[in-house]
């Protein structure tokens, strides 16, 4: 049954306000549309009397919902209180006629509406974020690949418009919830408890415009300026604004598990019943640099047992089952919060005065978090507060983030001040590389780093599945023909294309036939310092496709981080590979010369592991001691299980003495 009545006794509320209610009373569900489009919102306002003080305290007033999908699945929804206005959102997911009834609880008792009903239909949205099945990259609840393309605009998000960004092919943005100087949720003006309606309406404002374009947020419900007295650890700090400072100390706000906690919990389940609804939350960001709070400082055991704490009431309590994460600052690989959150987060900053080696420093970041966590990863913060260096520095990050296998973009700091904001050639940067990776499917693909090479000069970074690979080639300002070679892909024929990074325009297309694992792609002359590419399948040979599936696969390598090496400057090479370790394994790591004769054995035989990720290092040294001369080696990984499943690599290092 639908209800389109609207009851409202102004008398009775005021006199209800002072009254002891036998029962709580839901007079009236109004909603303003019967029919609704599939992940677009769905919102009911009730009309109640209940016996409370404070309506943000779901222990003396708590509403919800229950909806009930053309399916049969059940979703409990909370309500929340809007300083005018008691409401439900819900966002559904199936098209057909969902059920739904109002449930309303008071210390005096409960009561249930009466059942109603709305119609969902097809809409042109996706639905909210979740993590792909491959455990690595992003998807729509729909199934869509997702590419976070976005920056960081935390206060003044609109600084660069949704609609601007949307222009551009750009789809996330880092949002704070209430930085102290431009106001807290909870704040001491308000007191602990009380829900500063100013503040959520500013929020509100966000996330209705990113729904209307397109755009994901990432919402930082803590920034570390809320949790820090000034000069611990860093200078500035706005404790004393936060509402929690009335009822602890900042060690307390983490390690207080009863009070505090409890107050928490409420500000969450708040934050989840009004905002929760929106396909524009795209994760939660729990903590900002956790590092910079006073907590952390005085106790980083209690703040990352607070940190699994709220993870956790997030995973059990949000409906919709989005992502968190959470973040150090300053270029700080924090394992332990990776082990909590959904994402792996990194903030990076020690190159905001190179646009060349902000490149290395997110190709290793991002290298090292898919090699230690089977998670997406991203570069959270990055950035440059010298502008003559945009967009070179935001070109570099980008396209060095996506080769090495990130699932977002690195999020450009911005702050309308000396980080500066999004110029029109930033943003031309973000649609080019939009329009990159627009058709890569990263969520039926499962994407490795690749083992890829150019000569005679040149870097590649690359990932590829076995018959796919797509990657980011620089330092050839060289204008000469080069070799691109890609270890791996099944014997057959491929396409490859080639992506001018600065014009947005496939330059050269070439078809060749990967032999034996190798993909060798002859590239003319051209004047570029750096450009894209991508290699897709046309012809994968049958008997092939067999033989990686009966075999398994169980060995990936990861690219020599110099090549050729200098002995002078670099008397060691650091050989690094990923292992699928689903079965104990065993590996041998052994150099050859150019003929195959055995140089040297990094390894003792077969050598048990149990990490996914390995480093070897030669040190240019034979099995006798003697360093080697100049020339052509290869090295070769081997490795079995338990099931006598084998898998070998192997890949080639030139020595300059």
């Amino acid at each position: 049954m639908r209800n389109y009545g609207y009851f409202f006794v102004f008398l009775f509320f005021v006199f209800a306000e002072n009254t002891t209610f036998s029962a709580p009373v839901i007079y009236s569900v109004l909603s303003e549309k019967n029919k609704v489009g599939k992940y677009e919102k769905f919102e009911v306002k009730v009309e109640l009397a209940a016996d409370y003080i404070n309506p943000y305290d779901p222990e003396q007033v708590d509403l919800s919902g229950v909806f009930i999908s053309p399916s049969n699945k059940e979703w409990k929804i909370f309500g929340f209180y809007d300083g005018s206005k008691w409401k439900i959102r819900f966002t559904p997911n199936e098209v057909g006629v969902w059920r739904y009834n109002v449930i309303l609880k008071d210390k005096t008792g409960q009561t249930q509406s009466e059942e109603y009903n709305f119609e969902c239909i097809e809409s042109q949205y996706h639905g909210w974020i979740k993590i792909a099945p491959n455990k690595r990259y992003l998807m729509y609840d729909n199934g869509t690949p997702f590419y976070g393309i976005g920056h960081c605009r935390a206060w003044n998000s609109l600084a660069t418009p949704f609609d601007v960004m949307k222009q551009y092919g750009m789809n996330m943005i880092v949002i704070w919830i209430g930085p102290p100087w431009v106001g807290m949720i909870e704040n001491t003006s308000k007191g602990i408890g009380v829900y500063d309606q100013q503040i959520c309406y500013t929020i509100e404002n966000y996330i209705q415009e990113a729904e209307k374009n397109d755009i994901y947020i990432i919402l930082a419900l803590w920034p570390h300026d809320a949790l820090r007295i000034p000069g611990q650890p860093w200078s500035g700090g706005n404790w004393n604004i936060n509402a929690y400072s009335q009822i602890t100390t900042p060690e307390g706000f983490f390690s207080n598990t009863s009070t505090v906690w409890e107050y928490q919990k409420k500000l969450y389940r708040y934050i989840i019943a009004r905002w929760g609804y929106s396909r524009a939350l795209a994760v939660w960001n729990i903590i900002v640099e956790i590092n910079g709070t006073t907590g952390y400082v005085m106790n980083p055991s209690a703040a990352e047992d607070w940190c699994r704490r709220v993870h956790q009431f997030f995973k059990q309590n949000d409906p919709y089952g989005r992502p968190t994460c959470g973040s150090k600052s300053g270029d700080q690989f924090w394992s332990n919060g990776y082990n909590i959150f959904d994402l792996a987060e990194i903030h990076t900053y020690k190159d905001k005065n190179s646009y060349n080696s902000v490149a290395d420093t997110i190709i290793s970041y991002t290298r090292q978090m898919w090699a230690g966590f089977l998670k997406p990863n991203f570069v959270g913060e990055f950035g440059t507060d010298n502008q003559n260096l945009q967009p070179y520095h935001l070109h570099n990050a980008i396209w060095a983030a996506l080769a090495a296998g990130a699932a977002i973009t690195p999020l450009d700091w911005n702050d309308g001040g000396s980080w500066g904001d999004m110029t029109d050639e930033m943003l031309l940067r973000m649609k080019i590389f939009y329009e990159f990776v627009k058709d890569i499917n990263f969520v039926d693909n499962n994407f490795y780093p690749a083992s890829a090479s150019l000569s005679p000069s040149g870097e590649v970074f690359a990932m590829r599945t076995d018959s796919y690979a797509f990657g980011w080639i620089r330092n050839t300002q060289n204008k000469e023909e080069r070799v691109l070679t890609v270890s791996g892909l099944l014997d057959g024929l491929y396409e490859a294309k080639f992506y001018d990074t600065w014009s947005g325009e496939y330059f050269y297309i070439n078809e060749s036939t990967s032999v034996s694992g190798f993909l060798s792609v002859f590239i003319p002359p051209i004047s570029k310092s750096d450009f894209a590419f991508k290699i897709l399948p046309k012809q994968i040979s049958q008997q092939q496709k067999q033989k990686i599936e009966l075999e398994g696969k169980l060995l990936e390598l990861i690219p020599l981080e110099k090549n050729p090496v200098k002995f002078y400057e670099d008397k060691k090479v650091k050989i690094k590979f990923f292992v699928n370790i689903q079965v104990p394994c065993k590996v041998k790591v052994t150099i050859y010369d150019i003929n195959m004769k055995l140089v040297k054995s990094l390894t003792e035989n077969w050598m048990k592991i149990s990490s996914p990720y390995q480093e070897f290092v030669w040190d240019l040294k034979d099995e006798n001691g003697k360093e080697v001369d100049s020339g052509l080696y290869i090295y070769k990984i081997d490795v079995i299980n338990d099931y006598k499943v084998k898998d070998s690599k192997l890949n080639k290092i030139m020595i300059i003495k």
